[in-house]
């Protein structure tokens, strides 16, 4: 009996040993080379262990559910404060309620305010919990980088960026909260560098009158002149590498706050800077006796991408370009729309990179529309590549794209869109480039915010409205043909920017879906009817989706869905499908009027919840 026990004993031990190493000896062979993103792999392979580079760091994201009942909790407080239930309207998806609602500018605000606030205090904390998981609390942040520095802890993402060596990152990687690396080295964010793409730098003093073809023809002066669309109460935020001169007699009365600390030494014009960023706002901003802006009454707000971060000791501002700063400063103002002239993100060339997935997050997070230039020259850095961003080319006044687009299967359709870029004068000269489009088309992004605030909470919306309502230049669907076609253009993506039909085209948009997750079983997310009242005017058909912030989204695995539209007439079907983006279109001239059965399914693969928007049109 004694050796029965003792054999007993023994193996039980050898069990629990087993089991306790058994993790261990599991966890030794995992390959954690999914979290590493391409472009870091291949910096790796060519580094030695103590070689040090910059890297992105995402962690898992926050519990969206926690995340909602604190800011249901804090609406909640405000409605009974103020015994107004707006803003309840919010803390759902049912847009057709908030669409016929009379919600102002103001609500939209204080929602956002609220929304904004209660995220950056729980991504400070979640993000700085999980930087003492990763390195230990007791880790110093080294200025010197003898171990490792601290460029940027998020307060609006899952994201920490620093420092460290390629021996540290095999350290980490297993560690609970990460979920990627990217690299970061040798970022091209500096506004001297993109100067060179982005502006023609002739630039010409003004003639006695001014030729304001761009306004005209996007809409923006019908809406700003005839129906009041100036801007009034709606946030608006500009990022580049300098910030404007509020002593310019043309901004006097622009209500414009910087930034703290880049008035000092980033003010465009002082110096011998270039003046750039002035260009840009006076588009927008710009009011004297004889000039309006698009925008003038918009409560402005800027900051210079060319800051350090804050408490770092950064080794040259080239490796350390605070753009991710900068957008999150913009975002804590409550500001309803970004337009960036000069790119923010470039840490890889017509690639999704990690720029791009920041971006996505951003955007479906904080509900921001952004506008950011297309290159003038060159490839497209990645920030230009995400999903969400709305891309601008510059076209001239016969609509020709003046700008390079980008070529690739596997690539989004870049730039989305194209405004006027090409001899735009304001009171500070005239010049051009895609650098001048884009306050355009954030201008319009305005627009529409100030006259429908609530499409302030879906920039996915706002960029499908502006999409569909864009002049068209390209090739037309062609009826009965079933292959893929999606009615965008690589040279000019869904054409010339028209905000003054777009605005029409709200009054009648459809929402397909505020969120949607794909079954095989269910894929038709919407059966409609768009009835054409006059023949041989075209029908335009556009869906976009957002791209979510998924944990896993580099290069290979991008989380966006994909859609099939189909316009049935009697026996005639105009069909597009694109595989390769995250909207998709039909267009073509109608040879009789009458209703039209428009259908929506939703094609790929991917489990994922996003946000869609579709408008129908008839012009």
């Amino acid at each position: 009996m004694k050796l029965k026990k003792l054999l007993s004993i023994i193996m039980v031990a050898a069990i629990s040993l087993t089991a306790l190493c058994y993790p261990l000896l599991t966890s030794a062979k995992v390959d954690y080379s999914y979290k590493i993103d391409p472009a870091l792999a291949e910096k790796l392979e060519k580094m030695d262990e103590n070689d040090f580079v910059y890297v992105s760091i995402w962690l898992k994201d926050l519990d969206k559910q926690t995340v909602k009942k604190e800011i249901q909790s804090e609406v909640n407080d405000y409605c009974q404060k103020r015994g107004d239930n707006t803003l309840k309207l919010f803390l759902n998806e049912d847009i057709e309620t908030k669409k016929d609602f009379n919600m102002s500018i103001e609500h939209v605000n204080d929602y956002t305010k609220i929304e904004r606030g209660i995220k950056s205090k729980l991504y400070s904390s979640y993000n700085n919990t999980a930087f003492n998981s990763i390195f230990s609390s007791s880790a110093k942040i080294s200025n010197n980088h003898k171990e490792y520095g601290l460029l940027y802890i998020s307060k609006l993402a899952p994201n920490i960026d620093i420092l460290i060596s390629k021996s540290k990152i095999y350290e980490i990687i297993d560690n609970k909260y990460i979920t990627n690396i990217y690299v970061k080295d040798k970022v091209i964010d500096s506004y001297r560098e993109n100067m060179e793409c982005t502006q023609t730098r002739e630039v010409t003093t003004r003639e006695n009158t001014y030729d304001m073809w761009y306004f005209e023809e996007t809409g923006i002066k019908k809406l700003r002149d005839t129906y009041s669309a100036d801007g009034t109460g709606v946030k608006i935020a500009v990022i580049e590498g300098y910030v404007p001169d509020r002593n310019l007699s043309c901004f006097t009365n622009t209500d414009l706050t910087i930034r703290t600390g880049d008035e000092d030494e980033f003010v465009a014009g002082q110096n011998g800077n270039d003046d750039h960023i002035n260009y840009v706002l006076s588009v927008m901003a710009a009011q004297t006796s004889d000039y309006t802006g698009a925008i003038p009454n918009a409560e402005f707000y800027s900051a210079s991408v060319n800051i350090p971060y804050p408490d770092t000791n950064p080794v040259t501002d080239e490796d350390n370009d605070g753009w991710k700063y900068a957008f999150e400063w913009a975002i804590l103002q409550n500001v309803n729309a970004i337009p960036s002239s000069v790119f923010l993100g470039h840490d890889s060339v017509n690639n999704y990179g990690e720029a791009s997935k920041w971006y996505e997050h951003i955007m479906n997070e904080h509900s921001v529309t952004f506008v950011m230039t297309s290159p003038n020259s060159g490839g497209f850095p990645s920030g230009t590549m995400s999903y969400n961003t709305i891309i601008v080319g510059n076209s001239n006044k016969s609509s020709l794209l003046q700008t390079p687009y980008l070529q690739g299967i596997n690539d989004p359709y870049k730039p989305d869109l194209m405004a006027p870029g090409t001899n735009i004068s304001t009171p500070l000269g005239t010049s051009s480039g895609a650098s001048l489009s884009t306050p355009i088309v954030a201008s319009a992004a305005v627009q529409l915010i100030q006259k429908y605030p609530f499409l302030a909470a879906y920039p996915v919306l706002i960029k499908t409205l502006l999409l569909n309502g864009a002049t068209y230049t390209g090739t037309e669907n062609i009826v009965n043909n079933s292959s893929d076609f999606v009615a965008l253009r690589r040279d000019g993506g869904a054409g010339v920017l028209n905000v003054l039909r777009s605005r029409i085209e709200y009054l009648s948009m459809h929402w397909v879906t505020g969120l949607h997750t794909h079954t095989n079983t269910n894929p038709v997310l919407d059966t409609n009817n768009l009835f054409v009242s006059v023949e041989k005017k075209p029908v335009h058909v556009t869906i976009c989706s957002f791209v979510p912030s998924t944990e896993s989204n580099y290069n290979s695995n991008i989380g966006y869905a994909t859609f099939r539209i189909t316009v049935t007439k009697g026996a005639n079907t105009w069909t597009s499908v694109c595989h390769t983006d995250n909207k998709c279109a039909v267009r073509f001239t109608p040879t009789q009027n009458g209703w039209y059965s428009v259908i929506i399914e939703r094609i790929d693969t991917n489990n994922i919840n996003t946000k869609v928007a579709a408008v129908y049109s008839s012009e």
